[in-house]
């Protein structure tokens, strides 16, 4: 997974398995079928290079990244790319989200929880909850970023008129580890 719209360093290893040198191989870099960088590589026989593409990543997306050789003369092509599919995500989170009104950036705790953990935290988050029941069992294991100055907070929205209850058929409250806070009232 690679965070939306942020420089990447891809790294691709290239061998001539072949028994003549080859000079000026074009290795290109492909995202989604079109290609993204080129470099040029020059090898003897059973020497290995690593070539680096820098890149820059869409914004929300799910496609194949390859690295592809293009050598002339090559009789054997089944070994001349390799690829992954890739996902790429919102960037880590900071600052304020909602949580049943307000912005309505989450409709339940567990979507925030889900989201934050996919993506993880680059600063300080709050979560601001809105007056509702929320039919839920939230556990928050690792958050990539979590930190004593990143650290994240429930709480209830100011502007709110009735209080936030969590509620489960199997547990009551809401289960924080790694540096997390939580003040929500009714538990």
């Amino acid at each position: 997974m690679y965070p939306q719209l942020t420089l990447e360093t891809i790294r691709a290893r290239v061998q001539n398995s072949g028994s003549a040198s080859q000079s000026n191989v074009p290795v290109r870099l492909f995202y989604h079928n079109i290609q993204q960088a080129e470099q040029l590589v020059s090898l003897a026989p059973g020497v290995i290079d690593t070539v680096v593409f820098p890149w820059t990543t869409p914004t929300l997306d799910t496609a194949q990244l390859k690295v592809q050789v293009y050598c002339p003369g090559d009789t054997i092509r089944r070994n001349d790319s390799l690829f992954t599919t890739v996902i790429i995500i919102k960037q880590p989170m900071h600052g304020q989200y909602d949580i049943g009104g307000g912005a309505h950036d989450y409709a339940s705790f567990s979507g925030a929880v889900a989201d934050m953990r996919l993506r993880g935290i680059d600063g300080a988050v709050t979560f601001n909850a809105y007056g509702t029941v929320y039919t839920e069992r939230v556990t928050i294991d690792s958050v990539y970023g979590v930190s004593p100055s990143n650290t994240i907070t429930f709480r209830e929205a100011a502007a709110i008129a009735s209080p936030v209850s969590i509620t489960s058929s199997s547990v009551s409250g809401l289960a924080v580890v790694d540096n997390c806070r939580s003040r929500l009232c009714d538990f």
